[in-house]
């Protein structure tokens, strides 16, 4: 600490620690502090103190005695630093916000984005003449955007919902599986759907008539303002998926179920399939849904929904960069994206480009070369 000789300051994950003698001894400080988790501290050459924690920034003038909040209370303040030629120009690198910028020495934090691209997506569906786009986990950033322009530009302002976690939609019906439960969007007013409760929602899927909810490793069915959860027995369900009427599910040991509307909700109603998935590939899957198998030779796959009946899925191949596959009853047309596979959160094909909902990219967008009758095997493009 300037001008205190001796004095160190350390940050933990069990609040914040006052060093003397250079570190002999540590005294533990949180009076003030409503979060212990601290990933980062700032010391400014004023002796001023700053505590980055997954709760906010804390800020002490009276050498940590007492503690306040100088930013919002949901920001996760992963890095701290300050100008080394304008002390009071302090900037926190965040957990889904991207960077804030403070001009007054860690008084207040403003976001300052332009030119990064830091977002995490939940979802990207498609409705009448709209692209929803789900962000989560970005502090004042979080919250549903719409696009009216094919997804290359969207609103300033989001929609503020709890946590989302998935996106679905059906024609002009969209729906949110958020922490505290399932939302849906009508005549542009999102309401809470009673029937779910305020239970955490991990997905949801929807066709013309059906609506199936996920929550951990329950699986629900809606019935107009009712929801019956179904009978899986030993099944544990990871990921859901709609065709038509026909639900698919797959467990958590890579089995692929499926679910014919005319079946009852008993484990025995699901029937085991594969085959049926790669032999079809001009079912239409609905916006949103989404599907992932283990191929029996340890290399693993992900079925993503585009929304358009032309190309109506992606199968994505967990190799880095990701190599996906567009499919179509015409052919198939390879792709590849420098991404991760734990980065792609969904996709979705508008207007001749597939868009790409990331876990920290934003949105990227493909121009697909073609949409005709007539494409080669393969086609190597990249995203932007």
């Amino acid at each position: 600490v300037p001008g205190r000789p001796g004095e160190m300051w350390a940050s933990t994950c069990g609040w914040v620690y006052r060093g003397s003698n250079g570190g002999d001894s540590w005294t533990r400080v949180s009076q003030g502090l409503s979060e212990r988790r601290t990933p980062s501290f700032e010391i400014l050459p004023s002796g001023r103190l700053l505590a980055g924690t997954v709760d906010g920034v804390f800020l002490s003038e009276d050498q940590g005695e007492s503690w306040r909040r100088s930013s919002g209370d949901s920001l996760v303040a992963l890095s701290l630093t300050h100008h080394a030629a304008r002390p009071d120009r302090v900037y926190a690198g965040s957990e889904g916000l991207g960077v804030l910028r403070s001009l007054d020495g860690g008084l207040s934090f403003t976001p300052s984005n332009r030119g990064l691209a830091g977002l995490r997506l939940a979802g990207l569906v498609r409705t009448e003449g709209e692209v929803l786009a789900a962000v989560h986990h970005a502090h004042s950033a979080s919250g549903v955007y719409v696009s009216r322009d094919g997804g290359l530009s969207f609103s300033e302002d989001s929609v503020d919902l709890p946590t989302i976690l998935d996106l679905a939609a059906f024609g002009d019906r969209v729906f949110a599986a958020t922490e505290k439960g399932l939302f849906e969007r009508s005549r542009g007013v999102w309401r809470h759907l009673q029937g779910m409760g305020g239970r955490r929602v991990d997905e949801v899927v929807v066709s013309a008539d059906r609506l199936f909810a996920r929550s951990g490793r329950e699986v629900f069915e809606g019935l107009g303002t009712v929801f019956r959860r179904l009978e899986l027995k030993r099944l544990e369900p990871r990921r859901l998926a709609i065709a038509g009427d026909t639900l698919w599910l797959t467990d958590r040991r890579g089995g692929v179920f499926r679910l014919p509307p005319s079946s009852g909700s008993s484990r025995e109603a699901f029937r085991e399939t594969l085959s049926a998935v790669l032999e079809s590939p001009r079912v239409r899957w609905s916006s949103g849904s989404q599907a992932v198998w283990n191929n029996g030779e340890g290399a693993s796959a992900r079925l993503l929904a585009t929304g358009d009946p032309s190309w109506p899925f992606l199968l994505v191949h967990q190799s880095q960069p990701l190599t996906l596959v567009a499919s179509s009853g015409r052919g198939t047309l390879k792709l590849e994206v420098p991404l991760r596979p734990r980065d792609l959160a969904g996709a979705l094909v508008f207007d001749g480009r597939l868009l790409l909902a990331t876990t920290g990219f934003g949105v990227l967008v493909v121009e697909l070369p073609f949409l005709d009758d007539r494409f080669p095997d393969a086609v190597t493009t990249t995203a932007r």
